[in-house]
């Protein structure tokens, strides 16, 4: 779904009513959804994408995630200042390649 146009915001409400994702602590599933959210302009995502993050130290789901943060106007500030507040606690890999495709570093 994430290779093909953003779904409608209308569907990412209903599916949160529905399924409730956001309360899923699966981080494979979290991800998934919260990059959904994100390409498809949902704000109310925001936080919690840079909830994730913070605390999920993976690069696989990290780097994506504030990719798609960035790339969204709205959070596109948050996520620069996320990362720069953040940056010393990351691996040091993962922080060299977030900051090279934020184009802060």
């Amino acid at each position: 779904m994430l290779q093909k146009a953003p779904l409608p915001l209308g569907h990412i409400k209903r599916m949160q009513e529905v399924y409730n994702f956001n309360a899923i602590n699966n981080s494979e599933i979290r991800f998934r959804w919260l990059r959904l959210c994100i390409q498809s302009k949902w704000e109310e995502a925001i936080p919690l994408a840079l909830k994730m993050v913070t605390e999920q130290g993976r690069m696989k789901f990290t780097r994506p995630l504030f990719k798609d943060l960035a790339a969204f106007d709205k959070s596109h500030d948050q996520a620069i200042r996320t990362y720069q507040e953040h940056k010393e606690s990351m691996h040091p890999v993962t922080a060299m390649l977030v900051g090279k495709d934020l184009n802060v570093d």
